[in-house]
């Protein structure tokens, strides 16, 4: 591990921020020195319109960005990398516990969010030290408390550095979530929703009899959750692009409910199925399929609910061709989680299809 300084009283990493801060240019460029620095955290997010302009010369090599965070032992730094560094991801040998030499830091601001505003710091090239092994900073930083290390400035936040985007990406896939952004708790919830219910079929005969304005709340249970979808591209400044459907039904009707955006980060932990939710502040919007006279949307079209009584099942086949749209704004979507005591027999609700028990 290095050791700090007697000369300036900084380790090493410190340095070489205090030579770039001092420069205040951008385009001035120092180099980490004779010791390791080791990778602690690597993470990927979606590139957005501005990334052209951050790397001109490099950012056509991938859709993905990455933030990573590297120690020296004596403190931690949170950087961006050039994207003409992600085939190192991309291969495993750039990777969390490396150990990297001739390290070089630029300086830039946040991307141009004000999110991120202040004192951010890029590496533009690095060399991994293969030679170290996989574990060099497990081994290296072993008698070191990593979470404790302070922070050079101050602790970053939760947001990329080079994008306006709401969260991280899993590594290798855009169907997870990854992060502290992701809630695992419903939100608080702010008065009670006093609208009287409405069955889904009474909704259907609102909406094709020309009113698009709901008529009260949906209790319904839900049946089946999707897996999450990442919808950003390059082009699009969308800062939370992410949609989840739930198919979720009463005793009259089911259909797919979408969550959008940053309703997908408050909910989609929460939201398990056979659940039941009490829904306000919706839109009822026409499904891609019967815009497209093709049934291409996932979960939307046919479903049987299995209801017990009697040893008769009764299916429920749902031919209500829109979705129930949930937002963050326009307007903004009210959800609760309907406690088991508080669930009126009067709604009718179906029972799971399938109810798998874990041994």
């Amino acid at each position: 591990m290095a050791a700090a300084s007697g000369d300036s009283g900084c380790c090493s990493l410190e340095r070489c921020v205090n030579r770039l801060i001092a420069a205040g240019s951008p385009s001035v460029r120092t180099k980490s020195q004779a010791e390791p620095l080791y990778l602690l955290s690597l993470q990927r997010y979606g590139r957005d319109p501005d990334s052209s302009l951050l790397f001109p010369d490099s950012v056509s090599v991938s859709e993905s960005l990455f933030d990573a965070t590297v120690t020296e032992g004596h403190c931690r730094l949170r950087v961006s990398l050039d994207p003409s560094l992600n085939r190192l991801v991309h291969r495993n040998q750039l990777r969390c516990g490396s150990a990297l030499r001739s390290v070089v830091f630029s300086g830039g601001g946040g991307g141009g969010d004000p999110r991120t505003e202040g004192r951010t710091f890029h590496i533009c090239s690095l060399e991994v030290d293969s030679a170290s092994g996989g574990d060099a900073a497990l081994r290296a930083l072993s008698s070191v408390s990593v979470t404790s290390l302070p922070w050079l400035g101050s602790e970053p936040s939760l947001l990329p550095l080079r994008a306006r985007r709401s969260s991280y990406l899993p590594l290798w896939n855009n169907h997870d979530f990854t992060g502290e952004v992701w809630k695992d708790t419903p939100p608080c919830e702010h008065g009670e929703d006093d609208r009287p219910v409405v069955s889904l079929a009474a909704l259907r005969r609102h909406f094709l009899n020309g009113s698009r304005r709901p008529r009260g709340s949906l209790c319904v249970r839900i049946l089946h959750k999707s897996r999450l979808m990442y919808y950003g591209k390059a082009e699009q400044s969308s800062e939370c692009p992410y949609k989840a459907e739930l198919q979720v039904a009463d005793g009259s009707l089911s259909v797919s409910v979408v969550l959008w955006n940053t309703v997908c980060l408050d909910w989609y932990r929460c939201l398990q199925p056979g659940q039941v939710l009490r829904l306000s502040r919706y839109r009822v919007k026409e499904s891609y399929g019967s815009r497209s006279g093709q049934d291409t949307e996932p979960n939307i079209g046919t479903v049987k609910l299995q209801l017990h009584k009697l040893w008769n099942t009764i299916s429920c086949c749902c031919t209500f061709s829109h979705f129930i749209s949930l937002n963050s704004r326009n307007p903004a979507a009210k959800i609760s989680i309907v406690p088991k005591q508080h669930i009126s027999s009067e709604w009718s609700l179906p029972d799971l299809p399938h109810n798998f028990l874990c041994g």
